[in-house]
């Protein structure tokens, strides 16, 4: 059983704070405020879809600098950190399906 049921149910083993999931919600807080500040690092260049005839400048300021893409860079690490912090089939196969579509929607979409 997963979730807050599965809180309640589980033995005192399994509620056991480990190092591995300290570093899952690490890594999940990680990447909701790094997702969070590479939206705001764009300003008014964010927006939902793209649109064919809008041209926007190149961002290459905050998160930019380091990364081409760190909106997409911090969900993916969200979708991992998820993973590992409740390894079963569903998220797995999240982390996996948003890894392939975010990489989709970057080359085939975004960038030409």
């Amino acid at each position: 059983m997963t979730g807050p049921a599965g809180t309640a149910f589980a033995t005192p083993a399994e509620r056991r704070v480990s190092p591995l999931r300290v570093l899952d919600l690490v890594g999940i807080a990680a990447g909701l405020v790094g997702t969070h500040r590479a939206q705001s690092d764009m300003g008014r260049s964010w927006r939902i879809g793209v649109a064919p005839k809008e041209r926007n400048a190149l961002i290459t300021d905050g998160l930019f600098r380091y990364v081409r893409n760190p909106l997409f860079t911090f969900m993916t690490l969200v979708g991992t950190a998820s993973t590992i912090a409740v390894p079963n089939t569903g998220t797995a196969a999240s982390a996996a399906m948003l890894a392939a579509v975010v990489y989709i929607e970057a080359r085939l979409v975004e960038e030409p």
